[in-house]
C-alpha cells in the first residue's frame, strides 16, 4: 500500500508503512484518472504521469478519450491525495473539493 507524506513542504510516497526510505519525492502531485468512471490510472510527479498518459494515448486513443491529468495544488492535504490512492472513485469527490467537477464533467472532461 503506497501513501504520500507531506515534509519539508513537498510530497513523498512511501511503498509501504514499514518504509523508511521514500520512492520518488515531488512538489506537487499528480494525477491521471478517468473522467467518465473516476479511476485513478497514475500519480506521481507531473513530468512522469503526463509521460505515462501521453504514451498510453498514443498507443490506445480510442482507450484514452476520456483520460484526464491533473496537478493538484501545491499544499493540498495530504490526507485527501492518500483517500484518492486507496478509495475506488474518490478522485470524483476530490474534484469536487478543489471545485473542478461539474454535472456536466463526466461528460465533457476538464
Amino acid at each position: 500500500m503506497s501513501f504520500y507524506k507531506l515534509e519539508h513542504g513537498s510530497y513523498y510516497l512511501y511503498t509501504s508503512p514499514d518504509s523508511r526510505v521514500p520512492k520518488y519525492m515531488t512538489d506537487a502531485v499528480s494525477i491521471c484518472f478517468d473522467t467518465e468512471s473516476f479511476a485513478l490510472l497514475k500519480h506521481g510527479s507531473y513530468k512522469d504521469v503526463f509521460s505515462w498518459w501521453d504514451e498510453s494515448r498514443r498507443k490506445s486513443p480510442d482507450l484514452f478519450r476520456s483520460v484526464q491529468v491533473m496537478t493538484l495544488p501545491r499544499g493540498f492535504s495530504v490526507t485527501e491525495v492518500n483517500k484518492a490512492l486507496d478509495t475506488a472513485g474518490y478522485i470524483q469527490v476530490l474534484l469536487k473539493k478543489i471545485g473542478v467537477a461539474t454535472p456536466e464533467f463526466g461528460k465533457a472532461g476538464i
